[in-house]
C-alpha cells in the first residue's frame, strides 16, 4: 500500500513511522509518500506525520493537501492498482496579521480628547505577524490637508528581534510644505516591502508618526479634528488591506488679553509718581505657566512697596517687574507705582511695557507659547523757553554804539535735557554785530558738562550775525532752576533819520521737541548831527592873524548845535581848550558855564537834543609876559557819544 501527499512548498513535514511494518518513508521536495508492505483483512493501520509552516509562508493564504493511496491484489504479480484520492482533503491555513493602534495626546484632559495648538499627537500602529511572510507591505497616513494637524516626524518605534524588512523606506510628501513653508507634512507613508518574521511566534512592528495641532486660523471653521485611519496594505498583489482608527479631537484654545492702564499719562516732572494697572483676563480654556516679565525704560523707577498683585509670585527692583502664576482662568491683576526721575529727558515719551508670556497646554513636547503686550505712555513735561532784549537805557531807541543784550531763558522743573541747540539769530541787514554769546547763569544742581559755543557769518558781509550754543546735554539733579543764555550785539550803522535795527530771533530745540522761534523786541535807530564853531575875537575885527599887544582882550567863544530835524539826544557833550599861559580870565559869559583848571577850560552838556545848541565865551587879557612877536595856534574840540550807553 502507498501513500502520497503533495505539500506546499512553505510547509516542512516529519514522518512518524508506526507500526514497524512500515518500510519506507520519503520527504522529498514537499511531497511526502511511505509504503505498508501488507495489510490482512480485518486489520486496520494508523500511519502518523507533522508538518510545520515555515516563514516563507504568505500571511492569509491556504492551501489543500490531496492525499492519494493505491494498492495491489496480488503479491505475486503486479497485480491490480486501485487508487483512492481523494481519501480525505487537508485545509492548511496561514493566519493573517493584526492591525491595532494607539493615540497619545498631550492636553491638561486627555480623557476629553481635547488638544491646543502646539500640542504633539502621537498616532501608533503595531503590525502582529504570526511567524510568516508579509509582502508588498505599507502603512499610510493621510491627514486632513485643512491646516489644524502636520506631521513633525515618523518614525518605525520598534521592530521585534528575528523581523526584517526587504526594503525600509519612509517617503513623505505634503502640500503644508509649500502653503505654510515650515517643513510639516499632512501625509507619510512606510513602506517595508516583504515583512519576514521568525517562525517561532508573532512578532511586531510598531510605527510612530508625531503630529502637531496647527494655528485653527488656517481653518477657521474648524474646532476638531477628524483623523483618517492609519491604513496597512499587503499581499502578493497588495490585495489585502487593513486600517485602524483613531479619537476625534476637540480644539481647545485659551483666549488671553493683557491690558495697563492708563493707556497714557502726561506732563510728569522729576519726583513725579503715576500709577499703573495690568490686568490680564482668560475667556476660553486653561493657560498655563504665565509669565510677565517688564523691564522699565530708562529714567523710571518702580516705587516697590506700591507693587500689590491677586495671586501669582513676584520679585522686583527698582527697575524690573517679573511675576509668575502657574494657571490661569479667569482674571489677574498686579498695580504698581512708578517715579520719574529728574535725569528724565524734558519732552520725551517713555513706554511702560506690559508683557505676558503663556501656554497653551502643558506639553512637555508641545503648547504654544503665547506672546501678548500693552503698553502705557508717560510723556515728560518739557519746559518752555523765554526770549527777551535789553539795552543800557528804557525804552524802544537805541543809537550806533548801543548794546543790545539778548537772553534765552531755559527754565526746567526738575527735568534734564537731551541733545539741547539755540541758535539766535540777528537781523543780516548789517545793523547789529555779534559782541559775544555765553552761558550766563545756571542754577546750582544742574549742570552742563560740555558745551560749545560758535559764531557765523550767515550772509556773508564779514559781520557776524548768529550765535548758536551746542549745549549737549542738561542734567538735573532734583531741582527747579534754569539757564540762561545771553548774547550781547554792537548797534553798527543807520540809515538816514530814523530806521530799525531789525527783529533777533532764538529757535530753541531738543532730541524730542523744536520750538517755534521766538522773538525779541525790535528797536528804532536815533541818529545824531551835530555842528561846532569856535571863534577869537581881538582888538581888531576879524584880523586874521589877532594882533594884541600888552593888556588887550581876547574873547573866546564855543557855539555848538544838534541839526534840527535829525533824530536822538548828543549824550556827553565835552567842549574842551587850552590857553596860552600869558592870558589871564577876565570874565566869561552864555552857557552852560566854563569850568576853568588853570588855563584848561572844558564845557559839560549832558545830553544836546535835536534843535538844541550852546554858546559860552570866555574873556582873558594879554599879560606883559607874552613873548614879542611870538605867535600860537588855539585849538578847541568837542566829543559826544551818540549813544548814552557807549
Amino acid at each position: 500500500l502507498d501513500w502520497s501527499f503533495s505539500m506546499p512548498s512553505w510547509v516542512s513535514s516529519t514522518v512518524v513511522v508506526t507500526p514497524s511494518a512500515l518500510t519506507s518513508a520519503v520527504d522529498l521536495h514537499n511531497d511526502i509518500s511511505f509504503t505498508l508492505p501488507s495489510l490482512d483483512k480485518a486489520t486496520t493501520y494508523t500511519g502518523t506525520f507533522t508538518t510545520t509552516v515555515l516563514d516563507t509562508a504568505i500571511v492569509n493564504t491556504m492551501a489543500t493537501i490531496n492525499p492519494t493511496l493505491s494498492w495491489t491484489t496480488s503479491s505475486c504479480s503486479t497485480g491490480k492498482t486501485i487508487n483512492f484520492s481523494p481519501l480525505q482533503n487537508i485545509l492548511i491555513m496561514v493566519n493573517d496579521i493584526t492591525f491595532t493602534s494607539m493615540q497619545y495626546e498631550c492636553a491638561s484632559n486627555p480623557a476629553s480628547h481635547s488638544v491646543s495648538v502646539g500640542d504633539v499627537i502621537t498616532l501608533e500602529a503595531t503590525i502582529t505577524i504570526p511567524g510568516a511572510t508579509v509582502p508588498n507591505a505599507v502603512v499610510s497616513y493621510t491627514l486632513p490637508t485643512d491646516g489644524t494637524i502636520g506631521i513633525q516626524n515618523a518614525t518605525v518605534y520598534q521592530m521585534d528581534a528575528g523581523v526584517t524588512s526587504a526594503n525600509l523606506v519612509l517617503a513623505q510628501s505634503g502640500t503644508l510644505a509649500s502653503s505654510h513653508g515650515d517643513g510639516v507634512y499632512d501625509s507619510v507613508n512606510f513602506n517595508f516591502g516583504k515583512i519576514v518574521a521568525s517562525a517561532s511566534g508573532n512578532s511586531q512592528i510598531v510605527v510612530r508618526v508625531y503630529t502637531v495641532v496647527r494655528d485653527v486660523s488656517a481653518n477657521a471653521a474648524s474646532s476638531t479634528i477628524s483623523i483618517p485611519d492609519a491604513v496597512i496594505t499587503y499581499g502578493s498583489s497588495s490585495e489585502h488591506s487593513q486600517s485602524t482608527s483613531y479619537h476625534q479631537l476637540t480644539i481647545v484654545e485659551p483666549s488671553v488679553t493683557v491690558d495697563i492702564s492708563p493707556s497714557t499719562v502726561s506732563s510728569l516732572k522729576g519726583g513725579d509718581s503715576a500709577s499703573f494697572t495690568v490686568t490680564t483676563t482668560n475667556t476660553g480654556a486653561q493657560a498655563f505657566q504665565l509669565a510677565v516679565g517688564d523691564a522699565l525704560p530708562p529714567h523710571i523707577l518702580l516705587y516697590q512697596p506700591s507693587l500689590s498683585y491677586t495671586t501669582g509670585t513676584f520679585g522686583s527692583n527698582t527697575t524690573n517687574i517679573n511675576g509668575t502664576l502657574a494657571s490661569l482662568t479667569s482674571s489677574w491683576q498686579y498695580s504698581f507705582n512708578l517715579i520719574v526721575q529728574s535725569s528724565a529727558w524734558a519732552g520725551q515719551t517713555l513706554t511702560i511695557p506690559a508683557a505676558l508670556n503663556y501656554l497653551s497646554s502643558l506639553c512637555s513636547n508641545g503648547g504654544r507659547l503665547g506672546t501678548l503686550s500693552d503698553s502705557s505712555t508717560v510723556t515728560v513735561q518739557d519746559f518752555t523757553p523765554t526770549f527777551a532784549s535789553s539795552t543800557c537805557t528804557a525804552g524802544s531807541t537805541v543809537r550806533v554804539g548801543d548794546v543790545i543784550t539778548y537772553e534765552t531763558t531755559i527754565p526746567l522743573n526738575n527735568v534734564s535735557v537731551h541733545n539741547a541747540f539755540v541758535t539766535v539769530q540777528l537781523p543780516i541787514n548789517g545793523r547789529l554785530s555779534v559782541i559775544n554769546g555765553s552761558i550766563s547763569s545756571v542754577t546750582p544742581g544742574i549742570t552742563i558738562p560740555t558745551s560749545l559755543i560758535t559764531y557765523q557769518d550767515s550772509n556773508s558781509d564779514t559781520v557776524n550775525d548768529q550765535v548758536i550754543f551746542n549745549l549737549n546735554d542738561i542734567n538735573t539733579v532734583s531741582t527747579n532752576g534754569q539757564v540762561v543764555l545771553q548774547v550781547n550785539a554792537l548797534v553798527t550803522s543807520a540809515a538816514a533819520g530814523q530806521s530799525s535795527v531789525g527783529v533777533t530771533t532764538s529757535l530753541v530745540k531738543h532730541e524730542y521737541t523744536t520750538f517755534a522761534a521766538l522773538s525779541a523786541s525790535d528797536y528804532n535807530i536815533d541818529t545824531v548831527s551835530l555842528d561846532f564853531d569856535f571863534t577869537v575875537t581881538g582888538p581888531v575885527a576879524n584880523a586874521n592873524p589877532i594882533v594884541v599887544g600888552y593888556n588887550d582882550q581876547l574873547t573866546f567863544c564855543f557855539d555848538a548845535s544838534h541839526t534840527a530835524g535829525t533824530s536822538g539826544t548828543a549824550s556827553n557833550v565835552v567842549i574842551q581848550a587850552s590857553i596860552p599861559n600869558y592870558l589871564a580870565y577876565v570874565s566869561q559869559s552864555g552857557s552852560p558855564t566854563i569850568i576853568r583848571s588853570g588855563q584848561s577850560l572844558t564845557i559839560r552838556v549832558a545830553n544836546l537834543a535835536s534843535g538844541n545848541s550852546i554858546s559860552s565865551c570866555a574873556v582873558f587879557s594879554v599879560l606883559h609876559t607874552a613873548a614879542a612877536n611870538f605867535q600860537e595856534t588855539v585849538t578847541a574840540k568837542l566829543d559826544y557819544s551818540s549813544s548814552p550807553c557807549s
